[in-house]
């Protein structure tokens, strides 16, 4: 009924067309990488900022008839670290030195009112979690750790002294 040869024919066209369409998208998109790529020998093309107008990238010199590098312009982009980064990274050492304290606290046995003493020693080296919305999360991540290691368990009376003296 059918002969094999029109199908054939037909993904060869098909897949000839995809190939011509994905490398036209590669040259719109990333023509600034693929040139850099094919000028710098392959190596380190990767690397180059994302964004870069056609012909503005840096370290690219025109010498004769050819283009080279000069490693001494090239430049890696430095992203300025924004406050809440710092933010983030500041609560994610509290909770590390929290979960340590609480441990250590599990495994010498100590008391409520020593561990809650031992805690308001490590939140005042954080004053950024001073605020009402802090204390909450922190108070339910305090909670969550003692209930792990089972066997200190933390009031809302001793909580509230961690919290008063700040």
């Amino acid at each position: 009924m059918f002969s094999p040869t029109p199908w054939t024919d037909y993904f060869i066209a098909v897949a000839a067309l995809l190939a011509v369409y994905y490398i036209l998208f590669a040259f719109k998109f990333y023509g600034v990488r693929i040139k850099a790529a094919v000028i710098s020998g392959g190596t380190n093309w990767w690397r180059l900022p994302r964004g870069e107008p056609a012909g503005m990238v840096e370290g690219l010199t025109r010498q004769g008839a050819g283009f080279e590098t000069s490693p001494d312009n090239v430049q890696a982009p430095q992203a300025p670290v924004s406050q809440e980064r710092v933010a983030f990274e500041q609560i994610v050492g509290l909770g590390n030195q929290l979960t340590a304290l609480i441990e250590e606290a599990h495994q010498q046995n100590y008391d409520a009112t020593e561990l809650s003493l031992l805690l308001q020693m490590v939140l005042k080296e954080y004053p950024l979690v001073h605020s009402k919305s802090f204390q909450m999360a922190i108070n339910e991540f305090i909670d969550n750790q003692c209930a792990k290691y089972g066997s200190l368990h933390l009031g809302e009376a001793d909580k509230a002294v961690i919290w008063d003296q700040m």
